[in-house]
């Protein structure tokens, strides 16, 4: 399913880094059409996990999006919390499998639990 769901749309549909300031593709559709990205398919972290997640459930895979409200970088790194570009949250897609929850690497890795915030 990682390796299919993301090649729905051609372009593929692709990360693309939301600034804290703009609106962002959060639908599966607007992720789809790339209602907020000038026509690209794809969106932030939280878009690809939440397409992820519908495109799951469409085929009976339970699927979830999960996530962390703000990376903890300290105060020097983050003075003004979320809003620092650097400090902002990150969402991730997870699917049951084997009897527990597993996160997903939207860039179309096939393991289980491996991703650019994980080993």
């Amino acid at each position: 399913m990682n390796t299919v769901a993301w090649d729905v749309t051609s372009p593929r549909i692709r990360f693309i880094a939301a600034p804290s300031d703009e609106v962002n593709n959060y639908s599966p559709s607007q992720v789809m059409n790339g209602t907020f990205t000038q026509g690209r398919p794809g969106g932030s972290c939280t878009s690809c996990a939440v397409f992820f997640v519908a495109a799951c459930r469409a085929v009976g895979i339970p699927a979830r999006v999960a996530g962390v409200p703000h990376w903890n970088k300290g105060f020097a790194t983050c003075p003004h919390g979320d809003s620092d570009e650097q400090c902002g949250d990150h969402n991730w897609a997870e699917v049951w499998a084997d009897g527990a929850w597993h996160f997903v690497d939207p860039a179309g890795d096939l393991r289980l639990d491996h991703g650019w915030f994980y080993p």
